[in-house]
């Protein structure tokens, strides 16, 4: 398989960014070391000053419940981080897309795999 995925990838990034145009690694960079703070650092602190007020009582009920909570929240999470830009890529093909399918090469496991991997980086976001 030749790397016209990578160019629809490429592509709909572009597209996708397009409004931060002039600083589009910045803005990524800051989006993702935002987040990072936010999960590894806040996150924690929250909960543990929650556990902390409820007492010992909630942290034995939550050795038991937590588990099987965590497996179905994190998959649905994973479901929901495949799903949606799977689903957005299968959307009505529009004219350009035809265009560009007409006139190369391009097969549509290609077109579906860049344009999911264009939109992947910000769903991580």
């Amino acid at each position: 398989m030749t790397r016209n995925w990578w160019a629809i990838t490429k592509a709909e990034y572009f597209v996708m960014t397009s409004k931060f145009n002039r600083r589009r690694t910045e803005f990524i960079a800051i989006i993702t070391l935002i987040g990072l703070i936010w999960a590894l650092f806040i996150v924690w602190w929250i909960i543990s000053m929650f556990i902390i007020w409820l007492g010992k009582e909630f942290e034995a009920l939550q050795m038991i419940v937590l588990p099987g909570t965590m497996r179905s929240v994190i998959f649905i999470l994973w479901t929901m981080y495949v799903i949606f830009p799977i689903s957005s890529a299968l959307q009505e093909v529009q004219i350009t897309q035809w265009k560009i399918i007409m006139s190369h090469n391009v097969s549509t496991r290609e077109r579906l795999i860049g344009i999911v991997g264009g939109k992947i980086p910000l769903y991580v976001c």
